[in-house]
């Protein structure tokens, strides 16, 4: 086959490739924009969570308020690295729950809000039967801090 030949054989071949390409292409025209959440797998969410109150009785509530997450993601809550539960983020990447403290011993506890392996944040709170009695504020879900207990397993 002559240079121009296969020149005219290529150009061909590579356009027919773009028009099916296009063609290909042709049902997803309808479907409604999505944000591309490259900002996750850049590590660019460094997840912030705040609690209202620093100490407080058993039996107290703890707001907790979290941002700049990924939006619209599943986020884990841990306590002391175990987790009690799982929330949504919203649309902005915040977050909102109350913790219920009645079934606690007193001590302090660390909370962490994690989305996946690139966003999480942690605030801690005392527990101490000297401190105020803290009132449940806001809405949202309430998470139960509740005192685990392992058995030893005893086979005979």
């Amino acid at each position: 086959m002559s240079t121009k030949r296969w020149e005219v054989f290529s150009r061909s071949v590579l356009a027919l490739v773009l028009l099916l390409v296009g063609v290909a292409m042709a049902p997803f025209v309808d479907l409604p924009q999505m944000h591309l959440g490259w900002q996750q797998f850049a590590g660019v969410y460094e997840g912030q969570l705040d609690v209202n109150y620093d100490d407080g009785r058993p039996g107290s509530y703890f707001r907790f308020t979290g941002s700049n997450f990924p939006p619209n993601q599943m986020a884990t809550i841990l306590r002391n690295g175990e987790a009690i539960g799982s929330m949504m983020t919203n649309g902005n990447g915040q977050l909102a729950f109350n913790l219920s403290t009645n079934q606690a011993a007193a001590g302090v506890y660390t909370i962490t809000a994690a989305v996946g392996a690139n966003a999480a944040g942690s605030d801690s709170f005392t527990l101490a039967n000297n401190a105020p009695l803290r009132p449940l504020e806001g809405d949202g879900p309430i998470f139960s801090l509740v005192e685990l207990i392992y058995l030893p397993l005893i086979i005979r």
